[in-house]
């Protein structure tokens, strides 16, 4: 299990990516249909605070779900959600792409997210943030963001597509976001998300570091052909 270092000391809230060796397995795979018969997951969750998950179905969308006491385990196409009550874990999957914690220490709430290219390109991240703004008063200084592996700059190759299509939404900024490689574009996905943390004025933020490509060893990546997907999960504890 891999976990944030800016995090370790809060004792009333978990966050942790979990990778493909994990307990009984050497090739464990997360998702919001293999969650419901994975005994090992679910009591890890019970054993320390959490009573019950948030899954979305995820869609490489921009769309935030905010959580109710009363809320499903599942949504569809929702690729972020938030929460400020204790118990409810909230869940994002990934193969490559970005995927995130953000914590409000002062109010106590806390919000996940699934972001590859698409996600990136929509600006999710002001997504998240505005649905925390709006619900629970969060603000950028108060807010510690925590961004889990990824696929590298050198090993994501995209479409020229892609390239035009960040130059639409960014302009001319779009250009620092690529790398032209032997007359491909590679993309670097930190430096969108490092760009629109620093819009968004959110300081206190960490990356894992860590490429999912490169990394097969523990992580899963799309890129690769793996068929499996990690997790990262965060809740408040009871």
């Amino acid at each position: 299990m891999l976990f944030f270092k800016k995090l370790a000391k809060e004792r009333k809230f978990f966050c942790g990516i979990f990778t493909r060796i994990y307990k009984d397995r050497n090739d464990a795979s997360f998702s919001p249909s293999c969650l419901p018969s994975y005994e090992p997951f679910l009591k890890f969750l019970r054993e320390n605070g959490a009573d019950s998950y948030f899954a979305p179905i995820q869609m490489h969308t921009a769309n935030v779900y905010p959580l109710k006491k009363d809320s499903p385990h599942r949504a569809d196409f929702f690729d972020a959600s938030c929460c400020d009550f204790p118990g409810r874990a909230l869940l994002s999957f990934s193969a490559d792409c970005s995927i995130s914690v953000f914590y409000d220490r002062k109010r106590k709430v806390f919000a996940t997210c699934h972001a590859g290219w698409r996600g990136a390109l929509l600006n999710i991240y002001e997504q998240v943030f505005k649905t925390m703004k709006f619900n629970y008063g969060s603000r950028p200084q108060d807010i510690f963001a925590g961004i889990g592996p990824f696929i590298s700059q050198p090993n994501y190759a995209v479409s020229r597509d892609v390239y035009d299509k960040f130059r639409d939404f960014y302009g001319k900024k779009a250009d620092v976001f690529f790398k032209k490689d032997r007359g491909e574009f590679k993309l670097s996905i930190r430096d969108v998300l490092k760009f629109q943390l620093k819009n968004l004025g959110i300081k206190n933020y960490e990356f894992s570091g860590l490429c999912t490509y490169e990394r097969s060893d523990i992580l899963y990546s799309y890129r690769r052909k793996d068929r499996g997907r990690f997790a990262l999960a965060a809740f408040l504890r009871k």
